[in-house]
């Protein structure tokens, strides 16, 4: 028991001592070229702001493959647990949408959803000697399918609108960021500034430069 505790926690806070080195450090020079090609798949699928966000995963990994067999099993309790931990990393992961692609933010979302729906649903089969389960007209388990392929075809077709909007986006011609492709934004106005810039109107001070600018800004 201690030792897949030990585990499944250790791999994670491993992955987030690299990822944080490569952060605060590897911009520096401070890493050699074989390590930093090794961190890069740690933190490169994510924005640069939630470069633990892998470490994290890792986390929730190693618990509902191994942590939360050790939870009171075969209990009410670890389905509750499950049932818990499923929501807060599903609330949680709305709240930032880490990846740097929309349709990764997209098929993660219906991942933990169907996990959780998963949980909720093991409520329904789970006989504790108790009170007899009973699985009216044969449905609960034809419900259980029903559910899971919901949250399948939920994800399919979010990635389908994702790639839709994606391509459609970037048949605009727009300026870009170079790291990560995204439309560019201006940056906030320092105070009692208006404008951001002048864009002149005179031929002569490059009046259709400016115009292809305005154009895709």
């Amino acid at each position: 028991g201690f030792g897949l505790v030990a585990y499944c926690f250790g791999v994670p806070l491993g992955a987030l001592y690299l990822s944080g080195r490569y952060h605060y450090f590897g911009k520096h020079g401070d890493f050699d070229y074989d390590e930093r090609e090794r961190v890069t798949l740690l933190v490169n699928t994510y924005e640069e702001k939630y470069w633990y966000c892998e470490s994290l995963s890792l986390l929730h990994r190693f618990f509902f493959t191994g942590v939360i067999h050790l939870a009171l099993p075969e209990t009410r309790v670890q389905i509750w647990f499950g049932v818990i931990v499923s929501l807060f990393v599903f609330v949680s992961f709305q709240l930032t949408l880490p990846y740097h692609y929309d349709i990764c933010d997209s098929v993660q979302s219906a991942a933990f959803l169907q996990l959780l729906l998963t949980y909720i649903s093991a409520f329904l089969f789970f006989n504790d000697g108790g009170d007899e389960v009973v699985d009216v007209y044969g449905v609960l388990g034809s419900v259980l399918v029903l559910i899971n392929s919901g949250c399948f075809i939920t994800m399919v077709a979010g990635a389908w609108i994702n790639i839709y909007r994606t391509r459609k986006t970037v048949s605009l011609r727009r300026l870009r960021y170079a790291s990560n492709h995204k439309e560019a934004q201006p940056r906030p106005l320092s105070a009692g500034l208006k404008y951001h810039v002048f864009l002149s109107h005179v031929w002569g001070t490059g009046q259709d430069q400016v115009r292809i600018i305005k154009e895709r800004l």
